[in-house]
């Protein structure tokens, strides 16, 4: 059963983080039957920590899970282009190569656990991918559209898994050590795969791993924090976020091992995307305005970086990740629900009649 303990969620095996039931305090257990108080509180499973709180005199407030949005499909001009699916609550959003295609981390609120699907396109029509009781995030595919690379906490904090999609158990890529492994990228022949990790006695610094020999290695270890890095294209050039400027910003660099680097964005970022030939980047600035930089080959192999173009803006407190469509024309935009997002916090009286039925 699951025992709610001070605002946490306790994980006991079974009863959903939304009941109550009647305790005995001398042995922290319950007494009688589950009832159903309020539904879709906001949690977060690997800890159990819950948003909700309740008063001497029994007034319950908590806070509704708000996370569902909306997968559209806009021009470079902002344009609305349709919608991909119903509302869900999704989380990060990778396009395949072949462009008929989307991997796509859903959220189920009641287990506060995500899910991977693929999406075809030309069908509108998912597939589940992966169905665990823990969360699969952050899926990424290999340029020739053959296999997926993804995190996934099912021994404890995140690390790095792939699956070839045939059906077969996905297989390890990076050993489980009790640091926080996060998705990157592949790189465009499929023989490494980049990721940011987290330790105790660093924040998050750039890897890189052999897909086939699982050897792993540090390429960018600073006091800074480093994450969702993307090789372009080319195979030479690496684009990730930064707040070495005391802000978080789009940076490139070369890779693996190249000391060159330019700051691309200039007012902050809050996530990017390469488009599908590396000529040029996409990123999203603080504001929700989404820009485009164009980038050419510099001296030595480095990246001469355009000024920014503004393209379009949405409300920021409503993005929630996107992608590039292959042809460079499209974005998949993925867009909170205004309803969801500003909902306020929910106040219950005389709940604990319902304990008493």
């Amino acid at each position: 059963m699951r025992e709610i303990i001070d605002g946490r969620v306790v994980d006991g095996g079974g009863l959903e983080h939304r009941r109550g039931a009647p305790t005995d305090p001398e042995v922290r257990s319950f007494t009688g039957d589950a009832v159903a108080v309020v539904d879709e509180v906001q949690f977060f499973a690997p800890t159990g920590q819950a948003w909700f709180s309740v008063s001497q005199e029994g007034t319950l407030v908590y806070r509704p899970f708000t996370g569902r949005s909306q997968l559209q499909w806009l021009s470079r001009d902002g344009r609305s282009l349709g919608t991909l699916l119903g509302e869900d609550h999704y989380e990060r959003v990778a396009l395949g190569p072949d462009g008929q295609r989307l991997a796509v981390a859903i959220l189920d609120p009641r287990r506060s656990t995500s899910d991977l699907w693929i999406v075809d396109l030309e069908r509108n029509v998912p597939t589940r991918l992966t169905s665990s009781v823990r969360s699969e995030m952050d899926p990424k595919w290999s340029a020739d559209g053959t296999r997926l690379v993804f995190a996934a906490d099912w021994q404890g904090p995140p690390n790095l898994h792939v699956s070839d999609l045939s059906g077969s158990e996905p297989r390890v890529l990076v050993p489980m050590d009790r640091t926080q492994q996060y998705l990157g990228s592949w790189t465009p022949d499929g023989s490494r795969v980049v990721f940011s990790k987290v330790t105790d006695k660093s924040a998050r610094d750039l890897w890189v791993v052999d897909t086939t020999s699982g050897e792993s290695r540090a390429i960018l270890a600073t006091a800074f924090d480093e994450r969702l890095p993307a090789v372009a294209a080319n195979g030479s050039w690496l684009a990730y976020l930064s707040n070495a400027a005391g802000r978080s910003e789009v940076y490139v660099r070369g890779f693996p091992d190249s000391t060159w680097e330019t700051r691309i964005s200039n007012d902050g970022a809050r996530a990017f995307a390469w488009s599908a030939d590396g000529r040029e980047l996409f990123y999203v600035d603080p504001s929700g305005a989404f820009m485009a930089v164009s980038l050419s080959p510099g001296p030595t192999g480095s990246a001469r970086a355009a000024a920014p173009t503004r393209l379009f803006q949405i409300d920021p407190r409503l993005f929630r990740s996107f992608d590039v469509a292959a042809d460079g024309q499209r974005l998949l935009v993925n867009i909170a629900n205004p309803d969801a997002v500003f909902r306020t916090d929910e106040v219950v009286v005389d709940w604990t009649r319902l304990l008493r039925r």
